[in-house]
């Protein structure tokens, strides 16, 4: 249902450049196990996509990189399903690690059915969850040790709720009252800010071999 239906992608040109362009159609049958439909929604990362890929920070971008696509995390809506697949059918809203396209086609064990009535524009942030995750997986230190959260961004309000919910005490940090008011209202714990004393670059390179922080209470004493 798609061959015959314009198709779109985000692109980075260049640094500091950012094209919405047409693509190229895949008019092929679908795979085994595939499904396909067109994009409701995708996001934005304001690290990995903005400062490191659009911004050209990252140390593996080169002038040469470009032009490149992006994007991890889409919600589409499927409108083929491979008759090999079961428990996705056509209209079923599902989550991806999908890039800024018009359309998604990716294979069916790779995406998640949305909950119904969960919103997409809700869901699509999922994909955030597994940032913090793997520092839950490979630290020694386990549930009931206290835990800081340093920075309430959406990854840093992610690793406070996980942290809450595998029963660490777990204190959430930032200065910006704005967010200390959204954990609380998401049954997190404020504190005090944490202040990093830390070298940014190391031989030219956006690297600091050591890092340290300071932990305050609310109290602003340390």
């Amino acid at each position: 249902p798609m061959s015959g239906r314009s198709q779109y992608a985000i692109m980075f040109t260049a640094r500091e450049q950012a094209e919405l362009v047409a693509v190229e159609p895949d008019a092929t049958p679908l795979g085994p196990g595939e499904v396909s439909g067109r994009t409701v929604v995708s996001l934005v990362s304001r690290g990995t996509e903005v400062v490191g890929t659009y911004c050209g920070t990252h140390m593996d971008i080169s002038p040469s990189s470009y032009p490149m696509g992006t994007g991890y995390a889409a919600v589409f809506e499927v409108e083929a399903v491979d008759r090999g697949v079961s428990g996705i059918a056509v209209g079923d809203l599902v989550f991806c690690r999908g890039a800024h396209r018009s359309h998604q086609r990716v294979r069916a064990e790779d995406v998640v059915r949305l909950p119904d009535g969960l919103s997409p524009e809700t869901a699509v942030f999922a994909r955030m969850v597994k940032i913090p995750m793997p520092s839950f997986a490979r630290t020694s230190i386990r549930p009931p040790e206290r835990l800081a959260v340093a920075g309430l961004g959406v990854v840093g309000l992610m690793a406070a709720q996980l942290g809450r919910l595998y029963g660490y005490e777990t204190y959430a940090c930032d200065p910006d009252p704005e967010r200390q008011r959204v954990a609380r209202e998401t049954g997190l714990r404020p504190a005090g800010p944490i202040r990093l004393l830390t070298q940014l670059r190391t031989f030219g390179h956006c690297f600091n071999p050591v890092s340290v922080y300071y932990c305050f209470d609310t109290t602003d004493r340390r």
